[in-house]
């Protein structure tokens, strides 16, 4: 009898014994997860050393100042722009007809002296008409040039219509007198020609029945 309970109680031990053995070398795997899902911690140099900023690299609050400095200089730079923009052009405004004014000066000259000059009237006449010539060849250089009218169909483009003559051997619509010349600046008009226009004729007045001179004869009777 006590040799069974004594088999009995050497296999519990020995399983208690195996049990022990399995929980102890489960243990140091638990241990290693546990160590390699914790989270590395840095000591503080370590982590200074990481926030700082490479050699070479351009920290935020650097890179802003330099990009403030130069919106800066560009509002500068372009408000510069404007005001000799604005001068210039003021000067090309106060300027503008100076070549042409140099250029009109032998004209001038010729007709003072056609005031002064002392003769007889074709003479000056004759002054005054090449002053006029010189005067067109300046005008031309410059890029003026005539608006044909006499005798052209009228056109508002390029007549001013100053009133209308009744004419049979003109047809209606065309220019029959031109009271003063038109002009054009590189094909834009800088005046129109004044003119005036044929018109049809009115039609003749209906003849009336002339009074018959031969007698009534029924009065005689």
């Amino acid at each position: 009898m006590s040799g069974f309970f004594g088999k009995g109680d050497k296999k519990k031990k020995a399983d208690a014994e195996a049990d022990a053995q399995n929980l102890s070398g489960d243990a140091p795997d638990d241990a290693s997860e546990a160590a390699e899902e914790a989270p590395d911690v840095l000591d503080p140099e370590q982590a200074a050393a990481e926030q700082a900023p490479v050699e070479g690299e351009i920290s935020p609050e650097a890179e802003a100042a330099e990009w403030k400095d130069k919106y800066v200089r560009s509002l500068a730079e372009l408000e510069n722009f404007r005001k000799r923009t604005e001068r210039d052009r003021e000067l090309g405004r106060r300027f503008a007809s100076e070549e042409l004014m140099r250029s009109l000066l032998p004209v001038l000259d010729a007709l003072q002296h056609a005031c002064f000059a002392e003769g007889d009237g074709e003479a000056i006449r004759e002054g005054v008409k090449l002053a006029k010539h010189d005067l067109l060849r300046i005008l031309s250089e410059k890029g003026m040039t005539e608006i044909e009218a006499e005798g052209q169909p009228f056109d508002p483009r390029f007549h001013e219509a100053m009133g209308m003559i009744p004419s049979p051997d003109h047809p209606a619509g065309t220019v029959m007198i031109e009271l003063a010349k038109g002009y054009l600046v590189h094909d834009r008009v800088l005046r129109p020609s004044r003119v005036q226009i044929a018109a049809a004729p009115p039609p003749p007045p209906a003849q009336e029945d002339a009074p018959s001179d031969t007698p009534d004869h029924n009065e005689d009777q």
